[in-house]
């Protein structure tokens, strides 16, 4: 499967089950609710298309002049999403979500 134009495939993370400094053991609840929004990167889609060239995000243009908002987000990286943004896909351990619903990459590959 390949995401479609402005989209990312994305998995849920496993958390670690102490806090930094190993001192605090985090019940699986505790864990599920630190990590509900975020997950890991597994495929990104093309640029999306920019159809206000006003609009203030970032631009790149393609070969024949069409704007595109380009992404920063790679495959691996683990990121923080909006919430609510996800999409069921025939994977269940893959859902699809929109690039510009990526609040933070918190580490990278």
């Amino acid at each position: 499967m390949t995401p479609a134009r402005g989209r990312l495939f994305v998995g849920a993370v496993e958390s670690e089950e102490t806090m930094a400094g190993g001192r605090i053991a985090l019940p699986v609840g505790v864990r599920e609710q630190f990590a509900r929004n975020q997950r890991v990167v597994s495929a990104v889609g093309a640029p999306a298309w920019c159809a206000d060239p006003d609009c203030q995000r970032l631009h790149g243009s393609t070969e024949d002049g069409n704007l595109i908002h380009p992404t920063t987000v790679t495959v691996g990286d683990w990121v923080l999403l909006r919430s609510r943004c996800l999409q069921e896909t025939i994977d269940p351990m893959v859902q699809c979500c929109h690039q510009d619903d990526v609040l933070a990459i918190l580490s990278s590959v």
